[in-house]
């Protein structure tokens, strides 16, 4: 924890050197529901007029999950660094350059951590036919990379407008704590249609690491200065 925090610091103090600087931030990650909600901003510092590199970090402030019983202290947080390459100005072009402005492919690598209470049905007994509640505590912790092709947009000299979207690979490890449920001889309750909440019961319940496909997608308001 307190490594990431200094890894923190230090990116914002080179990026906020940089010579151009957009302060961005991400209105999406106040109601993630497939994550966890954060007041999410960062800083992108122009390298080139085709480079620059992109920090970002978010701050967990409400928990949508509240189970009648609490075993962990509910926080969490995110961080991504991220390198992009702007498309749009082709060789021999005369027109301007307008740095961090147009078409990007960039890559990024990220670090999330999550504590919560969470509570599960599922069915055990013999024949799991006898029906339980569990609550118990969860402590997620998870990183990755993406590949991101990405559109920012000009409104005027300092207001712009990031969309992007990609796909990546995530490593998570999941540490529960005071659960009755066993993945091994219980069976879990879910919904007969496929959701967002009975995926995440399903890795919130089984302690150890994992692998798996990541999606992003977004958009961020931006303030050049």
């Amino acid at each position: 924890m307190k490594l990431m925090l200094a890894l923190i610091t230090l990116l914002y103090s080179l990026t906020a050197s940089a010579q151009k600087v957009i302060l961005k931030f991400c209105p999406p990650a106040l109601i993630d529901v497939v994550g966890f909600p954060t007041i999410q901003a960062g800083l992108e510092a122009r390298l080139s007029s085709r480079w620059s590199w992109y920090n970002e970090v978010g701050v967990k402030y409400f928990e949508p999950r509240q189970p009648d019983t609490s075993f962990v202290g509910s926080g969490g947080f995110k961080a991504k660094t991220e390198l992009r390459y702007y498309l749009n100005h082709k060789r021999g072009s005369h027109r301007p350059i307008k740095p961090m402005d147009g078409k990007y492919l960039a890559a990024n690598v990220f670090y999330t951590y999550n504590s919560f209470n969470t509570q599960i049905n599922y069915l055990t007994g013999n024949n799991n036919t006898e029906s339980k509640t569990d609550c118990f505590g969860v402590r997620k912790t998870a990183w990755g990379a993406n590949l991101v092709f990405g559109w920012q947009k000009s409104f005027s000299r300092r207001v712009f407008v990031d969309l992007y979207g990609g796909a990546g690979i995530r490593l998570r490890y999941v540490r529960d704590t005071h659960k009755e449920y066993d993945p091994d001889k219980d069976i879990l309750i879910k919904s007969i249609d496929l959701n967002v909440r009975s995926i995440q019961d399903e890795v919130d319940s089984k302690d150890g690491f994992s692998v798996a496909p990541n999606l992003t997608l977004g958009v961020r308001l931006c303030y050049r200065w």
